[in-house]
């Protein structure tokens, strides 16, 4: 699931090259954007359907070996309910593995100033007991218990993984969204504005290029491919996740940078850098900005450890000015 969007579109991209021998079935929710899928991945089989489509995820949940979810996974309620009732419902002798994207957001709740949360990096090794005590009202908790239930129902027969990206930057390789979610927003905003809003204080959030994300996510997929390594509890299971990091930046530290590459560009008049509070910034700039308060701190030590992951691309910092120019053409302003 996900096969047309950033994360899940990179992957296939990845997963086409490197194992042309796999029998692969995307979820596909119209015809247009199969028949785009079907033109560049020949081999590729496509089911018609969408996250609501229960009995359609129903029927290929229960034919596949391996179920990788990438389609607005870590929020929606009801593709994930589907796959879990269908793996419990359709039982089989072989063994199962489920690749869940959720995300680093879970680590926001209660990470403002003067809460006990604030400033602190989780990692995902040593700090695995507080990651699978979050409240229901975390970010993302509610899909990732029907995920944690799953792992524990059949560990023998069901393995699933819970991969947590911090924030994604980067052109992806897919066929139809190739761009990410921030710092795109951040540009766009501040070629509209001619100025930056940053938010006062200090904001951390980790990051990781959707590339390095991709070969993470393949290294699962190939260890469940291979019978003998395949049954790890530490590679699967309910203590399972992984923090997918490459470093850390703060949310001013990326708006003045986009200001900077703007100013360079000749796209804006000047480096202005509006600094504001929440209130402020999110009446000037919309909703969106009431995330760039808010602290995700983590440390992906289980890839490091587990599957010899690091990564490899450039720099969250080594991709602004790329996106400062993608956001202007887009704008008509080059």
């Amino acid at each position: 699931l996900g096969a047309t969007g950033y994360i899940g579109g990179d992957l296939l991209y990845l997963l086409n090259k490197t194992h042309p021998e796999y029998e692969i079935t995307v979820l596909v929710r119209d015809q247009d954007k199969a028949a785009i899928i079907a033109a560049e991945y020949p081999r590729v089989k496509i089911a018609l359907g969408d996250n609501n489509s229960a009995d359609v995820i129903a029927e290929e949940v229960v034919k596949a070996d391996l179920i990788y979810h990438a389609a607005n996974s870590a929020d929606d309620v009801s593709s994930v309910q589907s796959i879990s009732h269908a793996l419990r419902k359709f039982s089989t002798d072989k063994s199962i593995h489920y690749i869940h994207t959720s995300g680093t957001g879970l680590l926001t709740h209660d990470a403002g100033p003067s809460q006990p949360r604030h400033g602190k990096i989780y990692n995902d090794i040593t700090d695995i007991d507080d990651i699978t005590s979050f409240p229901s009202a975390a970010d993302h908790r509610n899909v990732d218990e029907i995920v944690l239930d799953l792992a524990t129902a059949e560990p023998e027969r069901i393995k699933t993984a819970i991969v947590c990206p911090a924030v994604i930057y980067g052109t992806g390789r897919g066929l139809v969204k190739k761009s990410s979610l921030a710092v795109p927003f951040i540009a766009a905003d501040v070629l509209k504005r001619g100025a930056g809003i940053a938010p006062e204080g200090e904001w951390v959030w980790g990051n990781v290029h959707v590339e390095d994300l991709s070969r993470l996510t393949l290294s699962l997929m190939e260890i469940a491919a291979t019978t003998n390594a395949a049954s790890s509890t530490a590679l699967w299971g309910k203590d399972a996740y992984y923090f997918v990091e490459a470093g850390e930046s703060d949310w001013a530290d990326i708006v003045r940078q986009v200001v900077h590459e703007a100013h360079e560009a000749g796209l804006i008049q000047s480096e202005e850098v509006k600094y504001l509070n929440k209130t402020d910034a999110v009446e000037q700039g919309g909703p969106v900005y009431a995330y760039f308060f808010t602290n995700s701190r983590s440390r992906g030590s289980r890839a490091r450890e587990l599957l010899d992951w690091e990564p490899v691309q450039v720099g969250i910092e080594g991709t602004i000015r790329e996106a400062v120019m993608a956001e202007a053409s887009k704008l008509g302003m080059l």
